[in-house]
């Protein structure tokens, strides 16, 4: 089997606050032993139904679910058992309500949290100004419809804080990681690295900006206008464009192909011609991408709004109206810094100026629409952490071995993914054999929209005991050629505290499995030496990613997300001015794709065999690009046909999917609040479901932290799902009692390492041995 390789730099994934909080909002004794003690009733009473008439057997167990009066009964067993059972109840429903404020109270509490109130200012304004300020602040609270709709909303909001691991401001800050190889044995957990925050302007705020510059006839004589494409552009002369003074296209392309870059001003004043005429000249060759009208900058990094306000800046000395630009990008980048800077909730001052600033200067909202991961605002905030782990040699190659088969089988299956794309491709494939890869993107749309689904593809109908197999694994599903590859996989560690890491005493778990690299990239902008960041990543496209094709596919940079690809690449954007001199970058149209031997391949222009690197999770997802792609791996979805629970599936000494329950959902909505959360409990208890999981319903991306023992939790699932549909139920692994990642006061974080994993063309005999 092949040797993996785990990067020495890695991402320390964690929450921004405790898992305390928001396991302190569940388990009331209380309510624990009324609801323990209605459950003993309810079983009395399922016990006194033997040989009952059914539609009494019907009526009472409609009572039991919705807690209603119960039907009559005759005198006897079963008349006493629902008497008893009606009494606790009673009892029930008053330590329900007792529960429920005592839990709501601990709620308010962690809501009025500084922190807390910021993160929610952070992600939503709107909601912290409209909703969360008034809840934070009310001296009275109850518990009626409005108020415990309110009481929701703050818990959902909260189960993301403290049990989801994200990149985003302090509450999903950027921790780094290192395997320090000085040590054999050790894990150093530092909790005292300065924090810092960074703030940037969004890619669509930068580009609106762009669009105003360019829309503004008092700047535009300023504007330059740049060569793209100078064959396209020389292509071009003799064309006889020019309507009544067809040598003015000619003499246009001259001077640009002249210079380069000249001012549209200039270009009317040596043509003769006023700019409007100069604009409509332009017109084609902007359309098709031969020349750029500035302001010209790069803009695939975060700090794209930086490298504009200087491109800005160049534009021309005294002119006045280049002045009120210049004005306007210091303005905004005056309140940006101080945004970084000010204290909460000061900084909401600052957030409100900033957005008004904008729409003074573009004339555009300040704010977007936007589905899920879609940046609204003009800024988005990352923010570095307090914490930094080394870990030890020993450790390390602990967690290595137990990676092994898992990320083999994620090969395995990933090879399996391409094939199938590569075969339903080639059913598709028009007419010529030979397409330019920008052709053959347009020919293989799919006609649905995939959309960005969590995982879209179908689940692997195995039994989960046939994949411990090795020999059985192998019929299911064949073995990926050997050969060079990557993942980016993310990887939790479950053990007591950190001197359990320290002394190799942990199991691990596999979180997910990515198809990348760990570049330099939006995860390193609070890494202290990003160079260091992507160097692993680097030497493994130059050592084994180039010789086997490896061209990075460069795509407009998306919401933060960006990425710096080591080596050759192909652009699947419009090119930009700054791009010319790029010697490994080229047009899309100057690859193109084969069909040949049943086989979809990607050739260079010098006629050689390329494969994709794919610098995005739905690209990598996309039958098209991922049909091109380098040997990708995916972590498979193991959901054996017709059944209601899996167990934790274990390849090597990984997990590789935890235990999982699948359930029709029962009219949860439909129930009162006291009865909803009794539901809950009984759900869980009878699939044997720990306190915590997590869920995911068809209808909704992001998954849910749902504590099983808080009728919070209740409300959420009743409203995150709806009756009759199936929701998938994943244990919490590691649970409570395995977070390791704690702060000074000895709180508790959920993590995870999101580490790079390679491997060469090597492979060894290490032996399999069945998990």
């Amino acid at each position: 089997m092949s040797t993996w390789e785990l990067g020495r730099e890695f991402v320390l994934r964690h929450t921004g606050m405790p898992f305390d909080w928001i396991e302190g909002l569940g388990d009331d004794p209380g309510l624990e032993q009324a609801a323990t003690r209605l459950a003993a009733a309810e079983t009395a009473v399922r016990d006194a139904l033997d040989g009952q008439p059914p539609a009494r057997v019907r009526a009472v167990e409609t009572a039991l679910h919705t807690l209603a009066g119960p039907p009559a009964a005759p005198d006897g067993r079963l008349r006493r058992a629902l008497g008893e059972w009606s009494e606790a109840v009673d009892r029930y429903r008053l330590a329900y309500w007792d529960g429920y404020t005592r839990i709501e109270a601990r709620l308010h509490t962690a809501a009025c949290e500084p922190l807390v109130q910021e993160a929610v200012f952070v992600s939503n304004p709107d909601m912290w100004e409209n909703m969360w300020r008034r809840y934070a602040t009310a001296s009275e609270r109850g518990t009626n419809a409005a108020q415990r709709r309110l009481q929701r909303q703050v818990y959902t909001y909260l189960q993301r804080l403290c049990g989801k691991n994200e990149t985003t401001s302090f509450f999903g800050p950027l921790a780094y990681g290192t395997v320090d190889e000085k040590h054999e044995t050790g894990c150093t957990l530092r909790r005292d690295v300065p924090v810092r925050r960074l703030v940037f302007f969004a890619q669509w705020a930068v580009a609106a900006l762009v669009r105003a510059v360019r829309r503004d006839r008092g700047v535009l004589p300023l504007l330059p206008v740049s060569v793209v494409d100078p064959d396209r552009l020389r292509a071009r002369l003799g064309t006889g464009a020019g309507g009544d003074l067809p040598d003015l296209p000619d003499r246009l392309a001259r001077l640009l192909l002249r210079d380069g870059s000249v001012p549209v001003g200039r270009l009317a004043a040596e043509l003769g011609v006023g700019v409007a005429q100069v604009m409509r000249l332009l017109r084609d060759m902007l359309a098709s991408n031969t020349v750029e009208l500035g302001p010209s900058y790069p803009g695939d990094r975060q700090d794209a709004f930086d490298r504009l306000r200087d491109a800005v800046a160049g534009l021309g000395g005294a002119d006045p109206d280049a002045a009120r630009w210049q004005g306007g990008f210091a303005a905004l980048a005056a309140l940006r810094d101080d945004l970084a800077a000010a204290p909460f909730p000061q900084r909401t001052e600052v957030f409100y100026r900033l957005e008004q600033t904008f729409t003074a200067v573009t004339g555009q909202a300040a704010r977007r629409d936007g589905g899920l991961y879609t940046d609204r605002f003009v800024v988005y905030e990352e923010a570095s952490s307090p914490f930094a782990l080394a870990l030890g040699a020993g450790p390390t190659a602990r967690l290595t071995d137990a990676v092994q088969e898992a990320l083999d089988f994620c090969a395995d299956y990933g090879a399996l993914v391409r094939r199938r794309h590569q075969e339903h491709l080639l059913g598709r494939w028009p007419e010529h054999d030979r397409l330019t890869f920008d052709a053959y993107g347009e020919a293989m749309r799919p006609a649905a929209d995939p959309g960005s689904a969590f995982d879209p593809n179908a689940a692997l109908a195995v039994d989960p005991a046939d994949l411990g197999d090795p020999v059985r694994r192998r019929e299911l599903v064949a073995p990926a050629a050997p050969g060079p590859a990557y993942a980016l996989p993310d990887i939790c560690l479950a053990a007591a505290d950190t001197a359990a890491l320290d002394a190799g005493r942990f199991d691990v778990v596999i979180a997910r499995v990515h198809h990348h690299l760990l570049l330099e990239s939006w995860l390193s902008v609070a890494h202290p030496d990003p160079d260091a960041f992507g160097a692993a990543a680097a030497r493994w496209v130059a050592e084994s990613g180039t010789p086997q094709g490896l061209v990075g596919l460069d795509v407009s940079r998306r919401n933060k997300g960006f990425y710096v690809f080591p080596g050759d690449r192909v652009a699947l954007r419009p090119l930009r001015a700054d791009d010319a001199g790029d010697a490994r970058l080229a047009r899309a149209g100057d690859y193109h794709v084969h069909r040949a031997d049943g086989r979809i391949v990607l050739v260079d222009p010098a006629g050689h065999e390329r494969l994709l690197y794919l610098p995005l999770a739905d690209l990598a997802a996309y039958p098209p690009l991922a049909a091109l792609s380098a040997p990708q791996l995916v972590h498979a979805r193991i959901e054996p046909p017709a059944v209601e629970r899996t167990a934790a599936v274990t390849l090597g000494n990984a997990v590789y999917q935890r235990a999982r329950w699948f359930v029709a959902m029962p009219d949860v909505a439909g129930l009162d609040p006291a009865a909803r959360y009794l539901s809950l409990r009984r759900l869980a208890a009878a699939r044997g479901m720990p306190r915590f999981v997590y869920i995911r319903s068809e209808r909704r991306r992001k998954p849910y932290l749902l504590d099983t023992r808080s009728p919070l939790g209740a409300e959420l699932l009743a409203h995150v799902t709806e009756a009759g549909e199936r929701v998938q139920f994943e244990e919490m692994s590691p649970g409570p009692d395995a977070l390791w990642l704690r702060d000074e006061e000895g709180r508790r974080y959920t993590c995870e390492l999101r580490m790079q994993a390679t491997r060469t063309g090597a492979t060894t005999n290490r032996s399999v041995t069945a998990g």
